[in-house]
C-alpha cells in the first residue's frame, strides 16, 4: 500500500492539477478537434482517480463531487464519440472504459447522472463486443445497468454472462464469474451468494496488486466490489465487507 498519507495526497494533487490543465485546454481552444471526445473521456477516468485516492484517505463524502464530475465528462466523452462516429464500432476499449462509467455515476449518488450512464449502455451493441470477443463485458455493463434501472433485462444478461465464463483466457473466468455471484446476488436479494461473490473477486484483487511497487487508485480501492457494495446497500440488503481495499466510510456513499 502507499506508504503514507502524504504520498496519497500528493497523487490527488497531480490528477488535479492534470485535470484543471484539461479543462483549461478545453477553454482556450488547444485541443484538437479530432481529439475532444478522447480528452472528454481523459477527464472522466482523471475524476475517477481522485475520488478513489480519496476514498483511500477515508474521504468518502468529499469524493462525491469527484465521481460526479467524472460521470458528467465521460458522458460527453462518449455522447461525442458516437455523434462523430462514421460507422457503428466499439470504441471504448472493448467496454472497460463505459463499465468504469458506469461505476462512477453509480458511486455520484446522481439519479440524472446515472440515468444517462445507463443510457449509453443500453445504447451499446452488442455485434461490437462479439467482434473483439469481450461480449462478457457486454453483458456485464448491462446486467448492472438493468439492474439499476430495474428494466427486468437483468437475469438475460446475467445468464448471458454466465454462458460466457468457461470460454474466457487466463483469470478473466475468476475475475467476471465472481461479479456475476455478486451481481446475482443483488438480482435475487440473496445476501449470501453476494458475499460469496465479493470474497473471490477480492480474493483475486489481493493476488494481482504489488503494494511494494504499484500506488494507482485501483491498486487501492476496488472499484468493482465497492461499486456492488454500494448498490446492494441502497437496494436495502444488510451486508458487510470487511476489506482493507473497501473504505470504512462506504456508508457515506449509500
Amino acid at each position: 500500500m502507499l506508504k503514507s498519507e502524504e504520498k496519497i495526497r500528493k497523487k490527488i494533487e497531480r490528477y488535479q492539477g492534470l485535470r484543471e490543465y484539461t479543462f483549461e485546454s478545453l477553454e482556450e481552444g488547444r485541443v484538437p478537434e479530432e481529439n475532444i471526445p478522447k480528452v472528454y473521456l481523459s477527464a472522466g477516468s482523471k475524476g475517477q482517480k481522485i475520488g478513489l485516492y480519496k476514498l483511500a484517505l477515508g474521504s468518502c463524502v468529499e469524493a462525491v463531487p469527484d465521481f460526479q464530475m467524472s460521470a458528467e465528462w465521460y458522458y460527453k466523452g462518449a455522447r461525442e464519440t458516437r455523434q462523430r462516429r462514421e460507422s457503428l464500432s466499439d470504441d471504448f476499449e472493448g467496454g472497460m472504459r463505459l463499465l468504469k462509467y458506469l461505476y462512477s455515476a453509480i458511486l455520484s449518488g446522481d439519479d440524472a447522472l446515472l440515468e444517462q450512464a445507463t443510457e449509453i449502455a443500453f445504447e451499446t451493441h452488442e455485434s461490437h463486443y462479439h467482434q473483439f470477443s469481450t461480449v462478457h463485458r457486454y453483458h456485464l455493463m448491462n446486467a448492472l445497468a438493468a439492474t439499476v434501472q430495474e428494466t427486468g433485462d437483468q437475469q438475460h444478461h446475467l445468464d448471458e454472462l454466465e454462458a460466457t465464463l468457461d470460454d474466457l483466457p487466463d483469470d478473466h473466468p475468476q475475475y467476471f464469474g465472481a461479479l456475476w455471484q455478486a451481481l446475482t446476488g443483488v438480482v435475487d436479494r440473496d445476501e449470501q451468494a453476494f458475499e460469496d461473490g465479493i470474497a473471490q473477486f477480492l480474493e483475486w484483487h489481493d493476488d494481482n496488486v504489488d503494494f511494494e511497487n504499484k500506488t494507482s487508485a485501483d491498486d487501492l480501492v476496488c472499484l468493482p466490489v465497492l461499486t456492488l457494495v454500494v448498490l446492494a446497500r441502497r437496494d436495502g440488503m444488510d451486508v458487510s465487507v470487511d476489506s482493507p481495499y473497501v473504505p470504512d466510510c462506504v456508508d457515506d456513499l449509500v
